[in-house]
């Protein structure tokens, strides 16, 4: 069974709603204030309707690459096992 809160606990938190928390009708932008997001969003981003054809090939290319094709070296540390391991055998 749910605990019953007690009237001056109700009464307290519906005062200090009124008091601190505000609806406004029009928005006015505070400029003095940091943004909600950092991102700024342009009006040319978004839909597009034809793929620039270069950019699609360099994604494609950077996608299907693995490590050792982009760089004849290891990058991380992490990566020398690799590079290693395949000269080995």
């Amino acid at each position: 069974m749910p605990l019953k809160l007690p009237d001056n606990f109700i009464k307290e938190r519906y005062e200090s709603d009124q008091k601190y928390i505000f609806v406004y009708d029009t928005y006015r932008p505070d400029f003095t204030k940091t943004a909600v997001t950092a991102k700024f969003y342009s009006k040319y981003e978004g839909d597009v309707d034809e793929p620039d054809p270069v950019m699609l090939e360099k994604f494609k290319r950077a996608k299907a690459l693995g490590p050792k094709d982009k760089r004849l070296w290891p990058e991380t540390t992490n990566q020398w096992f690799l590079y290693n391991f395949v000269k080995s055998t």
